[in-house]
């Protein structure tokens, strides 16, 4: 299920990346009862992973956005390069316990910062 999406960091600056969940038929994803998490590494092998906050929409769990964010002092700690990331989303409830789901997946630009 999950969708292949090529994302782009700067350095130094807020990541604050929205994307939109759909199930197999092509319809929002309902994300009531979901959590989610995010890492990026360098490379599918690397032990180093960088945690990126994943946010769920509280007010329209059933408009399928999830939110990606780094701050501008967490991004300026990355060093410039290509990176592999996923995004997994987990049920909380008890219908759909221990359900974890890969929604999105790619590569992570991140670009070099010049004004420091």
């Amino acid at each position: 299920m999950s969708v292949y999406a090529n994302l782009y960091m700067d350095q130094g600056a807020d990541f604050d990346v929205v994307v939109t969940i759909e199930d197999g038929l092509g319809d929002l994803f309902d994300l009531t009862g979901y959590t989610g998490r995010a890492q990026m590494r360098k490379s599918y092998n690397s032990s180093n992973a960088i945690d990126i906050h994943v946010e769920m929409p509280p007010v329209n769990p059933k408009s399928g956005e999830v939110s990606l964010r780094l701050s501008p002092e967490e991004t300026s700690a990355i060093k410039a390069g290509r990176y592999v990331y996923d995004v997994e989303i987990t049920a909380d409830d008890v219908e759909n316990e221990n359900t974890t789901l890969r929604v999105i997946e790619g590569q992570i630009i991140v670009t070099p910062q010049v004004t420091k």
